[in-house]
């Protein structure tokens, strides 16, 4: 693919302001960019840790030229913020674009990728100028929508201990083989009555969704239902978050168990649920932590909830879900 030739050079200006890079939107230890790299090292990190669609690398790559810009030319727009996480940058874009033009979040990615350079400049500098509006603009994006009463709970997973003596290794092994419980597949089938669809993976991949609609075409126990959804998960790059995400699955079929009459009026995006439970779980661990100061702690908050059980994993999903519905009303 393409590489721009002075990512080098902008790494370096961003390391040199003690600022480092996250590239993709799964945080792991492999994604994070703290020491200097070459263009080309620089553009396959990208590569590897972003969507299917290859505009995505050409995306982060202006978005990482636009940073160390407006770090030269308005420094006060990076102040408070350590490492800039690219995947997440993109989000914001997106979902400004989403609100503006009334868009869908596939759409306005699309939207976003006919921008020419110096309008995605002027993008990250609008949204780095004010975080907060940038921030509501995503929430409202993520919001999901309940029809019937909830009960907040769900069943917990079997005991087990974790092969290896640590959750995350735990994660990374099971990830890595793609193991999955009986009835798995019938149960994402099942899941597909309780909302308009599911985000399996990537959510401004348009691919990557499963419609409700699929209930009239397939049963549960279909092969190619149970193919369809073995590919949506092993697109996912890194194993441990491959794991998490069929954990996400258990726990909103363990969620709809306890709650068989609830249903959502959205498509039900797994990374931003599980991106909300993180968030909850590091607010959660220590009464000193304050909502403002996460972006700061990130990489401590996925570390952790990469070593939590299962069953902490799955209460924070629930919880995550239950925010999601109570930004909703609120709004």
């Amino acid at each position: 693919g393409l590489v721009h030739p002075h990512l080098e050079d902008a790494l370096d200006d961003l390391l040199a302001r003690n600022r480092q890079l996250v590239v993709g939107r799964n945080y792991t230890s492999r994604s994070r960019i703290s020491e200097p790299l070459d263009s080309a090292a620089i553009a396959q990190r990208m590569r590897q840790f972003s969507g299917e669609d290859s505009r995505e690398t050409i995306l982060q790559q202006e978005l990482l030229l636009a940073l160390e810009g407006l770090a030269r030319q308005r420094p006060a727009l990076l102040q408070g913020t350590l490492t800039f996480q690219l995947g997440q940058l993109l989000l914001l874009l997106t979902s400004e674009l989403a609100t503006e033009r009334k868009l869908g979040s596939a759409e306005a990615f699309e939207a976003l990728c006919a921008l020419p350079p110096h309008g995605i400049f002027r993008r990250v500098g609008v949204v780095l100028a004010d975080l907060t509006r940038a921030r509501a603009a995503l929430q409202r994006c993520e919001q999901l929508h309940l029809r019937g009463k909830a009960l907040w709970q769900a069943p917990a997973p079997v005991a087990e201990k974790p092969t290896g003596g640590c959750w995350l290794q735990h994660r990374v092994r099971r990830g890595a083989l793609q193991w999955v419980p009986r009835n798995f597949y019938p149960g994402v089938w099942g899941l597909l009555q309780h909302c308009r669809g599911l985000l399996i993976g990537d959510k401004l991949e348009r691919r990557n969704r499963l419609d409700s609609a699929l209930l009239a075409e397939k049963t549960p126990d279909e092969q190619n239902f149970a193919v369809l959804v073995e590919h949506l998960l092993s697109k996912i790059e890194a194993p441990e978050y491959r794991q998490l995400s069929i954990e996400a699955l258990l726990s909103l079929m363990a969620f709809f168990e306890a709650n068989p009459d609830v249903c959502f009026d959205d498509h039900i995006a797994l990374d931003v649920v599980i991106g909300h439970a993180v968030r909850l779980g590091w607010l959660e661990q220590d009464p000193s932590h304050r909502l403002s100061d996460y972006g700061s702690h990130k990489a401590a908050a996925w570390d952790g909830f990469y070593r939590a059980s299962p069953t902490r994993c799955r209460e924070l999903c629930v919880g995550a879900l239950h925010q999601l519905v109570d930004s909703a009303i609120a709004a």
